[in-house]
């Protein structure tokens, strides 16, 4: 198998020009690496990639057409994020995040969102690998089956989507998005998405379980 994927790999690069040595000039290396091109380029294919995975009763996008008490929670960050940044720019709302090792922060905040009509949550993991559990902390599974099972939820997951797997109560979310992975693209891409600014246009690359 380590001899098959490795021929792919070294085929692949001749394919593409790699067999001859071409030296890059490393003279403004990072600005050539991250012009307006590039970054426009990268934006459409985490826009292209972002997938929708449930959107019961066509909740989205958010109609704001009437009043609304909206609460946003970014799930294991000590402070606000671009995703809530980008939400309040469509529409005022609370924003809270929460570190799920911290007992004391969870109860209070779980309390506090049972007042909200929507919760907008936006669950972070900071590892892609499954021999790390893909970074899920102790707590964060209950705090999102509590928040999913008291709330009216709409939720962005960043991480690995065979994580989604420790998360059964995500089933009950009025609506899930998956965006893969954290950065400033899909943080703001994913945010739009919730209120229409772009379409959902992504498909699941890979099979999760029987849903």
């Amino acid at each position: 198998d380590i001899n098959e994927k490795c021929r792919k790999v070294l085929a692949v690069k001749y394919w593409a020009g790699l067999g001859s040595l071409k030296p890059v000039k490393g003279e403004n290396l990072a600005g050539r690496l991250s012009d307006d091109n590039s970054k426009a380029l990268i934006r459409e294919l985490y826009a292209n990639a972002i997938t929708l995975l449930s959107n019961n009763g066509n909740i989205l996008p958010l109609k704001t057409n009437k009043p609304l008490k909206v609460a946003t929670v970014a799930i294991n960050k000590k402070e606000s994020t671009i995703f809530q940044k980008r939400i309040n720019s469509y529409y005022p709302a609370e924003n809270f995040h929460v570190d799920t090792e911290d007992i004391k922060s969870v109860a209070e905040i779980s309390e506090k969102l049972r007042d909200f009509d929507i919760v907008i949550a936006a669950v972070y993991l900071n590892d892609q690998r499954p021999g790390r559990n893909f970074g899920i902390k102790p707590g964060m599974t209950g705090f999102v089956e509590n928040l999913v099972s008291k709330n009216k939820t709409i939720v962005t997951f960043f991480g690995n989507p065979y994580a989604l797997n420790n998360f059964e109560a995500l089933d009950r979310a009025e609506s899930l998005i998956l965006a893969y992975q954290e950065n400033e693209f899909t943080d703001d891409l994913s945010a739009q998405l919730i209120f229409g600014g772009i379409g959902a246009k992504g498909r699941l690359p890979v099979t999760i379980n029987d849903k």
